[in-house]
């Protein structure tokens, strides 16, 4: 199980790369969501799985926010499939 140290330096390099990319959540109302997923896991330790809409760019935020130390944290921009 990881400590809310471990998980706060989990989500530490998730969090530069959005900046990095321009992505804050006062601009973008699915990045809002996704810090308030952060805030969720780091304060309460649940493991989230993501699966967040964002429109503006045609992607979905998926990932892992795991409490377990055998799995990932991980997120991704995922492209909306058109058919």
């Amino acid at each position: 199980m990881r400590s809310q140290t471990e998980r706060q330096n989990e989500v530490k390099p998730i969090l530069l790369k959005l900046k990095e990319l321009r992505l804050n959540p006062s601009a973008y109302t699915s990045i809002k969501t996704l810090y308030q997923q952060f805030q969720v896991y780091i304060q309460q330790g649940e493991r989230i799985e993501l699966n967040i809409p964002f429109p503006e760019f045609n992607v979905t935020i998926k990932g892992l926010l795991a409490t377990s130390k055998e799995e990932k944290v991980w997120v991704k921009l995922e492209p909306i499939e058109i058919s």
